[in-house]
């Protein structure tokens, strides 16, 4: 009845191959969502030692900076732009000097005696809101210690999939506080995680059909952010922020900021490096302000607002990186069903560009490498490569080794 009553709509809309696409994938989500990923059982030691540790850590800062409690920011702001005479990086909109979480980054990368304070500080933060999501984990596990996320695949305006209840995408792999280390596989299983290797960055090169780009990623051990670290002057972990801040839309003026020149300087160092990538989000921009929407890579069409086209480029890659991802993901679930691997070979969770599965122990490593090249089939589609990299622990998420196959 559904389909009848929005046929049209999506005929009309050019949303049928989308349409599709989120069907064939509903089976596996669902099936990941009723198998859950498990808890460790020393989850309340482990707990324990964490709130310890963070604990220490938010009295250490406390002294150092001689306030009574970190958690307030006119306290920290007193010191920091008081006490020490700091330079605010910004201002909240009521003309405040800020201690919001951009504001400490930026303090961060500068180089002074209280450089370290505020690494510190934003280590201490990242831990305390890890902390909170494993609390609310405990909260929504079932009576085996199981959490079962509930998988979305409409769930954005980008064709990526989101997660809820809880939301799994707030596991981050690179963080300064072990969330992935409460996770671990149930008896007789190892965990693999198989995750897409700078796949926005790639979707980005291909589209925009960037040489620069292009030659980086195609050289053994190319990194896109040490190049933009080197235009700048700035260290990776910016430079890295950087180039997602300004694929994603950010302003320049804003973006100059983080590297220490004028808007119109940051522009030109770019322009200057990734002239075709320049070019290119300046046409999203125009056929987001001519048409109303942009396409992915794959054909999907994705209407912005008028007054947001300047999120053009960045709704073309997100979009073109959930296709890669569901694309992959239905070759996988065919693969699994096929062969009735499915019993042993049963997929977790996805977090952003991370397929997580759970694999019985002896399982041959040969399906493995199959599923690794279902993923990477969308890059065949395409003619331009995108590699996926396998790891698997029988310990936890958070101790994950990497496999060569």
């Amino acid at each position: 009845l559904l389909w009848q009553l929005f046929r049209e709509m999506v005929m009309q809309k050019k949303l049928l191959p989308q349409y599709h696409r989120d069907m064939a994938v509903l089976p596996m989500y669902f099936d990941m969502s009723r198998h859950g990923m498990r808890l460790s059982p020393k989850i309340g030691a482990l707990l324990h030692r964490w709130e310890g540790e963070t604990g220490e850590a938010k009295r250490a800062l406390e002294e150092k900076a001689g306030i009574r409690n970190l958690d307030s920011a006119d306290e920290l702001r007193q010191a920091v732009y008081g006490k020490w005479k700091l330079k605010p990086p910004g201002y909240t909109a009521k003309g405040v000097a800020s201690v919001d979480k951009e504001c400490m980054q930026r303090l961060a990368a500068r180089k002074s005696r209280h450089r370290e304070f505020f690494v510190s500080l934003l280590n201490y933060r990242t831990q305390k809101t890890a902390l909170k999501y494993v609390h609310s984990y405990l909260k929504l596990t079932d009576s085996e210690g199981v959490l079962h996320p509930g998988v979305n695949p409409t769930g954005t305006h980008t064709t990526r999939t989101s997660s809820s209840t809880p939301n799994g995408q707030n596991v981050a792999k690179h963080s300064d506080f072990p969330t992935r280390q409460f996770f671990v596989p149930r008896e007789g299983y190892e965990l693999w995680a198989m995750d897409y290797d700078q796949l926005e960055v790639r979707l980005f090169a291909w589209a925009s059909q960037d040489e620069t780009l292009m030659a980086e990623l195609s050289r053994e051990g190319g990194d896109v952010h040490a190049k933009t670290a080197g235009i700048f002057g700035v260290e990776r972990k910016i430079a890295k922020g950087i180039n997602f801040g300004w694929l994603y839309g950010a302003g320049n003026k804003k973006l100059g900021k983080l590297t220490g020149v004028s808007a119109d300087e940051f522009v030109e160092g770019m322009k200057s490096t990734y002239p075709e990538a320049v070019a290119f989000m300046q046409k999203q921009d125009r056929t987001g302000r001519r048409v109303g929407y942009v396409q992915t890579l794959f054909g999907t069409p994705l209407w912005i607002d008028q007054g947001k086209t300047y999120s053009a480029t960045n709704y073309t890659i997100q979009g073109s990186a959930g296709d890669v991802m569901k694309i992959g993901l239905i070759r996988v679930w065919d693969y699994l069903r096929r062969t009735e691997l499915d019993q042993c070979i049963h997929p977790l969770i996805l977090v952003h560009d991370e397929l997580v599965f759970e694999v019985q122990k002896g399982t041959p490593r040969k399906h493995l490498r199959e599923v690794k090249e279902c993923l990477e089939y969308p890059g065949e589609l395409l003619g331009w490569p995108l590699p996926v990299d396998a790891e698997k622990s029988r310990k936890s998420w958070g101790e994950m080794k990497e496999v060569k196959f």
